[in-house]
C-alpha cells in the first residue's frame, strides 16, 4: 500500500461502513449500543454527533485486535474447553 492511499482511509465511520469494515451485520453493531456486546464480547466505543453515531477507525482496529486468535480450530476448541471448565468451576 503507498503512502497516499494510506492517507485516504476514513478516520471513522457511519454505522453501516463500520460493520462492513469489521465483518458484523449492521443490527448486530446498533444492537450492541443497547446491550453492551458485540458478537459476545464487550463492544466497541462509538460516539454521537447529534443524531449521527460516528465510529473510530482505531476503536474498530482496537475492538478486532482484541478478539480472540487462534492458529486452527484444534486450538480453538481446547481454548473454548478450558474456558467453560472456568466457568463450571465457579
Amino acid at each position: 500500500m503507498s503512502n497516499h492511499s494510506a492517507l485516504m482511509q476514513p478516520a471513522s465511520f457511519n454505522n453501516s461502513d463500520a460493520s462492513t469494515y469489521m465483518g458484523v451485520s449492521p443490527s448486530s453493531l446498533e444492537k450492541s449500543r443497547e446491550t453492551g456486546l458485540l458478537l459476545g464480547v464487550k463492544s466497541l466505543r462509538y460516539r454521537r454527533a447529534g443524531k449521527r453515531v460516528i465510529y473510530l477507525k482505531s476503536d474498530c482496529d482496537r475492538w478486532l485486535e482484541e478478539l480472540p486468535s487462534f492458529m486452527n480450530t484444534a486450538e480453538e476448541f481446547a481454548q473454548s474447553s478450558l474456558n467453560k471448565a472456568a466457568a463450571n468451576d465457579c
